[in-house]
């Protein structure tokens, strides 16, 4: 399942990541709009 509890910790330690990168001014996996 997509939803597993491994896929979710994944996905918010790479939102967590983002935004720490983001808030030292050096975004990574910016997708422009």
């Amino acid at each position: 399942a997509w939803a597993s509890r491994e896929a979710r910790q994944r996905l918010v330690d790479r939102l967590a990541e983002n935004i720490q990168a983001f808030n030292a001014g050096t975004p990574k996996n910016v997708v422009s709009l």
